[in-house]
């Protein structure tokens, strides 16, 4: 510290980020971020209790300078990706990786057995959907919601005789109940991994799903395609599916209110880019200090992701409120000096966090709009399927008559 205000050219600051360098902030990194993770924060809601954890898993990826294309290849060019595991139950960032773009996360989801703990819910998004990793969830004791992948994974309905595979859009255009929440008995993987389920079918409204339609129309425009029956026809669809077994004592509309909270982990992503700024260099061609600044600007997420678990924790236990990550990011920004001053005393450091968490309690709650629902109000009272009827298929001709030969 003592060297802090010293005079130094931008060369000689570029030739101090070494391998050597880069080992040391790892190793502080991956130590800090060990303690954060042994927080027991929580917010007390008994859906939420009935798991371990309920963990978020999800991705985002930015480009970098071409020349760095050789050690961080990405799609094309250069690029980074963040691998990202937050516990909704904490706020606690679990996992924060920093890989090369083209690691694709059905590749990276094979790698995850060591994140996996028995009672702990995952919930994820297409991209982690494949037949490994939902076996390997089921393997562990460990449960998971999430969508169906068409194109990723088959369905198959089990028979004396063996596994007979199912077209799910011929069960689909026989369903005609509207607002209906509709459960199947699947098993989802492919030729060789089988993993049990209940499949969920929800028919969305009308405005919604000429929205998705809209949507997947442009996508596919932008890349000169034109999207099949098949594709717009699953707009249509909400398909759900989890291992959590009917045992476990949670109700349908309970399972399917945890999918919405799924978006946290994107407001997350939202404010590592603009409010940390963590896809933005000027590194040119010396990746250890790109990796550096990456680490760096990971260990300040671990710190405010932190705070901002404890800040949570105590105004929903004594206020009943929820606290905005944003404003809790936007709050460490303005108050970035002091933090900055308060490091080199380790007193003077636990004096502030303790004073940032009260403020940030006092002065970060989030905004709530009358006019809608948020994912933990969903928690609470399953409002996002309330007026829907359940209707369990496993018994009707609609699944018999779907196999393919």
């Amino acid at each position: 510290m003592e060297n802090i205000d010293k005079n130094m050219t931008r060369a000689a600051i570029n030739k101090r980020f070494t391998r050597r360098t880069y080992v040391f902030l790892l190793r502080v990194y991956l130590h800090f971020f060990k303690i954060v993770n042994d927080s027991k924060c929580n917010i007390n809601i008994n859906l939420l209790n009935k798991f371990k954890a309920v963990n978020i898993i999800d991705s985002s990826s930015w480009k970098i300078p071409k020349a760095l294309k050789r050690v961080l290849p990405g799609y094309n060019d250069a690029g980074c990706k963040i691998q990202m595991m937050l516990d909704y139950k904490t706020g606690i960032t679990r996992l924060l990786n920093i890989l090369k773009e083209n690691c694709n996360d059905q590749g990276y989801s094979k790698r995850m057995k060591k994140q996996i703990r028995p009672d702990d819910l995952f919930l994820f998004d297409l991209g982690y959907s494949i037949p490994t990793f939902l076996k390997m969830i089921t393997e562990q004791m460990a449960f998971f919601v999430s969508r169906f992948s068409y194109y990723a994974t088959n369905l198959y309905v089990k028979k004396e005789n063996g596994f007979h595979k199912v077209d799910i859009l011929d069960v689909l255009k026989n369903l005609k109940y509207k607002r209906t929440i509709t459960e199947f008995e699947y098993y989802v993987g492919n030729k060789n991994i089988k993993t049990q389920v209940r499949f969920f079918a929800v028919k969305l409204p009308e405005k919604v799903i000429n929205e998705k339609r809209r949507k997947t129309r442009k996508k596919f425009k932008r890349e000169g395609k034109v999207p099949s029956a098949k594709i717009l026809e699953l707009c249509a669809w909400n398909l759900l599916m989890t291992n959590i077994p009917a045992e476990k004592g949670i109700t349908v509309k309970e399972i399917l209110s945890f999918y919405p909270i799924r978006w946290t982990i994107e407001l997350f992503f939202k404010q590592l880019k603009s409010g940390l700024a963590i896809h933005k260099t000027e590194v040119k061609k010396n990746v250890y200090r790109l990796k550096c600044e990456l680490l760096g600007k990971c260990i300040v997420m671990a710190f405010i992701s932190f705070c901002y678990s404890v800040s949570r924790a105590r105004a929903w236990q004594i206020l009943g409120k929820e606290i905005s990550f944003e404003k809790t990011v936007k709050f460490f920004k303005r108050h970035a000096t002091f933090l900055y001053l308060a490091i080199a005393n380790t007193k003077r450091l636990l004096k502030f966090v303790e004073n940032a968490i009260n403020k940030i309690i006092c002065n970060c709650q989030k905004n709530r709009q009358n006019s809608r629902n948020n994912s933990l109000d969903g928690l609470i009272g399953q409002l996002n399927y309330k007026n829907y009827k359940y209707v369990n298929a496993n018994n009707s001709n609609l699944v018999r008559t779907a196999c393919l030969s």
